[in-house]
């Protein structure tokens, strides 16, 4: 590697604060995804206890 050596670390320092960026979108995304789905999950429970019976349906645990 040729030139100096502070451009380096200058570079190195912006692909560092890049890289957090993404991480955490990416954590954020996936965090949402997974509320989403246990959101989801709750509610399909809740409606076979609930309409279940009504519907003849066997208890789910």
């Amino acid at each position: 590697m040729s030139g100096d050596p502070a451009l380096h670390v200058v570079h190195s320092d912006w692909l560092a604060v890049l890289l957090l960026v993404l991480a955490l979108y990416a954590a954020f995304k996936l965090a949402g995804a997974l509320l989403k789905a246990a959101l989801w999950i709750a509610i399909l429970l809740l409606a076979w206890w609930y309409f279940g019976p009504a519907l003849g349906l066997p208890w789910p645990w």
